[in-house]
């Protein structure tokens, strides 16, 4: 009897043929390069005769992309065409490489005397080279690392077979934007998309697609040029402190580059996922010198790099508004977050009413963030953050 079990899902690939793996320096190496091989090469010819057994004689023959083979069955005493149907439609719906690359499993069953020979033929999607290219990552600092890479690279695509993933889809957008905006120099993002095999799990192939608003060529040369634009605007800084190089790029972006507020609306409609030309990164701000609310957080964040101030930037929103900040996690010993920006949408703060002699008072204090917010409107506490600002505090691991 021969029967037909269609895959319904996509998922996972486990890193079959030259399984690739992401060690914890961040360097892919290769390992087991994989062969065609025959059944007699990787199944084991044991007589199989529990459902474990005969899931796991299943499981072998996807891992190893093995087209055609035989399981010799005895001694079974559960329902053995429905354990085939149920281990079908577990590889091809939940198992993470059978999703990805499995289009249908097709058996057929023949008794011969005490034992039954079950013949297994796969149909495949996926070429051996497709397989080859995915990526083993586990971990969220890996998965970050792979995704940072692949914006800094320009790539177009990239798979990964990724495990402990938690992330929800509003999670999952947030994380992908954390890895473009510090990656080592966002630019070009047109759009993105991603689909994971099998869906809602916490181990996945996941199948990523960039686009980009220009070629890797010419984001390349922006690349080059924002890099000579903040050593060349850098080289006459004079001072010591982290404070000191704030203040510096601080005073440089507001003095030398013209602050567009006209894509605000824009980029409220879209939720910050518009493509981001020039206007929105730092080449903008260092090149052309006329960037949007992103690009001049952005071309702080690498003018800060150039001085050696460490700072991730930060995507959420301020007053309901997208919005993009530094948060700098070493300054001068304090924890501090850098708005660029926030000079040109915070009211300047009231001048203190005069006392009895006619002199101003003290002005009054509702605690340490407003006193630090009003010392440089642009670089304020944690305090001050949590009260005005809103982000992902899941994908970013700031509280």
């Amino acid at each position: 009897m021969k029967k037909v079990i269609m895959c319904a899902a996509a998922s996972l690939l486990f890193l079959l043929c030259a399984c690739s793996v992401l060690s914890t320096e961040g360097e892919y190496q290769y390992m087991r390069p994989h062969t065609e091989s025959s059944s007699s090469d990787v199944i084991d010819q044991d007589v199989i005769s529990t459902y474990d057994d005969l899931y796991n004689a299943a499981l072998n023959i996807i891992n190893w992309r093995i087209e055609n083979d035989t399981l010799l069955v005895g001694n079974y005493e559960s329902d053995l065409e429905q354990d085939l149907e149920k281990i079908t439609q577990e590889i091809t719906e939940a198992y993470p490489l059978g999703a990805y690359s499995v289009s249908a499993i097709v058996y057929k069953q023949v008794n011969i005397l005490s034992y039954t020979e079950v013949t297994v033929s796969v149909q495949y999607k996926r070429s051996i080279e497709e397989l080859r290219r995915v990526m083993e990552v586990s971990g969220t600092d890996n998965l970050e690392r792979r995704l940072k890479d692949d914006f800094s690279f320009f790539r177009t695509a990239d798979v990964m077979h990724i495990s402990s993933f938690t992330d929800s889809e509003e999670d999952w957008n947030a994380r992908v934007m954390k890895c473009w905006l510090n990656s080592d120099m966002a630019l070009g993002l047109h759009d993105w998309s991603c689909v994971f095999y099998p869906e809602r799990r916490t181990e996945n192939i996941l199948e990523l697609t960039v686009n980009y608003t220009l070629d890797s060529r010419e984001l390349a040369e922006q690349k080059k040029r924002i890099k000579e634009a903040a050593a060349e605007i850098c080289a006459g800084f004079e001072g010591g402190t982290a404070e000191d190089k704030i203040n510096f790029v601080y005073g440089y972006l507001h003095d030398f580059v013209i602050y567009d507020r006209d894509v605000a609306r824009y980029v409220a409609e879209t939720g910050g996922r518009q493509p981001k030309t020039s206007v929105y990164t730092a080449y903008g701000a260092l090149a052309e010198k006329y960037a949007a609310q992103s690009g001049m957080a952005l071309a702080a964040k690498v003018l800060l790099a150039e001085l050696d101030v460490e700072a991730m930037l930060m995507e959420g929103t301020r007053a309901g508004l997208p919005h993009y900040w530094l948060y700098i996690g070493d300054c001068d010993g304090e924890v501090r977050h850098f708005d660029v920006t926030a000079w040109s949408e915070l009211p300047e703060p009231e001048a203190p009413e005069a006392d009895g002699d006619g002199e101003p008072g003290e002005p009054e204090s509702d605690g340490e963030a407003r006193a630090d917010i009003f010392s440089a409107p642009y670089l304020f506490n944690s305090q001050y953050a949590r009260t005005n600002y809103k982000w992902n505090r899941k994908v970013y691991g700031i509280y």
